[in-house]
């Protein structure tokens, strides 16, 4: 495991009392998105990892940069984790169109990662553009 699984682990079982098995999907730019996800043939994307994840799950960034080949802006399911090794080896680099409605105005805005309730741990989010944001 990573540095740094402890603490997630001990985050999931604190949010989900009767979790029995977590579930980590392992990602790598230099992964294969035909591979299982797993710590010695991890995925390619993000975006596939996000697809396959249920509430208690950890998507694990392996270090590097994510850019190719992912669909921005990322859609985290409320109760999954993204996590990295730390801030300086993971970099999520992109982003997409996402509208916000704020009270009767609708605005669309560049967005990297939409998160919901769990966090985004150990992972820089540059902005290639003035607006892109994490929501």
């Amino acid at each position: 495991m990573l540095k740094g699984d402890s603490f997630i682990l001990a985050l999931q079982r604190k949010r989900y009392r009767y979790l029995t098995s977590m579930s980590v999907l392992y990602v790598s730019p230099t992964g294969q998105d035909s591979h299982e996800g797993t710590a010695n043939f991890p995925l390619k994307t993000i975006t596939l990892a996000l697809q396959q994840t249920q509430p208690g799950s950890v998507v694990q960034l392996l270090p590097g940069t994510y850019q190719a080949d992912e669909r921005f802006p990322l859609i985290v399911p409320e109760g999954v984790t993204i996590a990295g090794a730390t801030a300086e080896t993971v970099t999520i680099l992109g982003g997409g169109p996402l509208e916000r409605t704020m009270g009767s105005t609708t605005l669309a805005v560049n967005v990297a990662v939409v998160l919901g309730e769990i966090a985004l741990k150990f992972a820089k989010l540059p902005s290639p553009t003035p607006r892109a944001a994490a929501y």
